[in-house]
């Protein structure tokens, strides 16, 4: 695992990006727990991720019982102004590949809301959301959450760790490409 300064390099000649966050309460401003997987030619090629101090260092019960993370654990940890900012993740999401995200909704807004606290105002990203692409490409499955989708194409998953959510979006999206070039070919 890199950091984040280290992934300039992955982040040029990646296709894409998965990304994940994980949240301390309810509030979307409240990110705890970054993940990025960077993917080339259908392989991850690397990924960083890092805990994240969110404001007030405030939890609640509910989320730390869902992600493990507590407050003692993200006490010192940068805040996602800083890794934005000071540790190049302004760089990686502006100038590099187009992120994917399983919910992007979610993933996007608390990226949005986490920077607005601290005055800072994100570009518009190029996002690829893997929930709508799998209601599309897998539309007999009883819901299209992450665990159900994931279980469906045999990927290993550690729900709510925002490393491994990273990991089974990204291979999500890499079997969804390849189920279309294979469609395609056939025709």
């Amino acid at each position: 695992m890199t950091s984040f300064r280290n992934t300039m390099q992955l982040a040029e000649h990646a296709d894409f990006m998965a990304l994940d966050f994980e949240t301390a309460s309810s509030s979307m401003e409240s990110a705890s727990s970054v993940a990025i997987v960077f993917v080339k030619d259908g392989e991850i090629v690397g990924e960083t991720q890092s805990l994240i101090h969110p404001p007030g260092n405030t939890f609640n019960s509910f989320n730390i019982e869902l992600t493990g993370i507590t407050p003692e654990m993200t006490q010192n940890a940068p805040t996602l102004a800083e890794l934005w900012e000071d540790k190049g993740m302004d760089i990686i999401m502006k100038e590099f590949c187009p992120f994917v995200a399983h919910n992007a909704v979610f993933d996007h807004t608390v990226l949005h809301k986490s920077l607005e606290i601290y005055g800072i105002t994100i570009p518009r990203l190029s996002t690829t959301c893997t929930v709508q692409l799998s209601r599309k490409v897998f539309p007999k499955l009883p819901n299209h959450k992450l665990p159900t989708v994931s279980k469906h194409l045999g990927i290993e998953l550690n729900h709510h760790d925002a490393l491994s959510d990273a990991r089974a979006c990204a291979m999500i999206m890499v079997r969804i490409e390849k189920m279309n070039r294979t469609l395609f070919a056939m025709q």
